[in-house]
């Protein structure tokens, strides 16, 4: 390459180069602006250095760490669940049966409805009165009416039912596609040395398949810390707070109360525990370099 194509290669990729920088770099340099300064859109002339007060306020501001534990709950509850739940259904439209590409086909319709609609649509079958899911309780299990949407604990469960039902598609599609791609010449020396489905599956399909894994679970952690869409549909974070993620508190910090500065120091909170946890959860899923492999 001569230094003429060599120049005139850069100068074609710099306007995508500044666009790139444009979305993520400036941003990233007015949060930490933002983060150590009091700032209101409102008042703007009235803006202070504040330094680290923003994150002393957050360590003593008790409402951050009740919506940190709601965080923990559903992504705690939602990601092992999608994993588990995606994995079951990836095996099941694994086989070659009639009508198969037409079910994977339904099966991920979830995946396109907007998720401020997927909120409207639960907060339907949550309803107390009229829900389908009260009437499933009511007359197939002979059980009280439950005030799904109206108590803590039943709201917290309505939230965690409906991100596994909006996010287990993308995991069944993402293992799906793994399974597909697996190499047939293990299972059939596996079958040939005896060993039955349920040790192919521990021994041969989830040590093959642990980097889609990792790859789902990281995703689905970044979106559960992300969740604030089909929440704000569901329930708006309540009742009281019940349901409230940081996500949603910051919604309320930065676009409701204009407190930018503080908004963004809860921001780098979330941004720090899911770097931590993303750190944990890859150190957890990625085998050590001394290890014997399969075996």
């Amino acid at each position: 390459m001569t230094t003429v194509e060599r120049y005139l290669g850069q100068l074609m990729a710099a306007p995508m180069v500044l666009i790139v920088l444009g979305l993520s770099a400036v941003p990233m340099a007015y949060s930490l602006w933002l983060v150590v300064h009091d700032y209101s859109p409102l008042h703007p002339l009235q803006t202070q250095f504040v330094g680290l007060g923003n994150f002393a306020q957050l360590a003593a501001d008790p409402r951050v760490w009740s919506d940190l534990r709601v965080t923990l709950v559903i992504a705690g509850a939602g990601v092992p669940g999608t994993l588990v739940l995606g994995m079951g259904i990836a095996l099941l439209f694994n086989q070659d049966v009639p009508g198969m590409r037409l079910i994977r086909a339904l099966a991920v319709v979830p995946m396109m409805v907007m998720p401020l609609l997927v909120g409207l649509v639960f907060q339907e079958l949550f309803d107390y009165r009229i829900g389908l899911v009260n009437y499933v309780v009511t007359q197939v299990f002979q059980q009280q009416p439950v005030h799904w949407l109206d108590h803590p604990a039943p709201a917290v469960v309505a939230v965690i039912v409906m991100d596994l039902w909006f996010n287990t598609p993308f995991v069944t599609l993402v293992l799906l596609a793994g399974l597909r791609a697996l190499p047939a010449e293990p299972f059939e020396a596996a079958r040939v040395d005896g060993a039955g489905r349920w040790q192919s599956f521990w021994q041969l399909t989830l040590p093959l398949l642990r980097p889609l894994i990792l790859v789902a679970a990281l995703l689905r952690l970044i979106g559960s810390f992300k969740l604030f869409d089909q929440i704000y549909s569901l329930t708006q974070a309540g009742p009281g707070n019940a349901t409230e993620v940081l996500a949603y508190y910051v919604f309320v910090l930065g676009f409701k109360q204009f407190n930018l500065g503080y908004a963004a120091a809860v921001s780098y909170l979330l941004l720090a525990i899911l770097a931590v946890t993303g750190v944990v959860l890859i150190r957890q899923l990625t085998p050590s370099p001394s290890g014997r492999g399969l075996g």
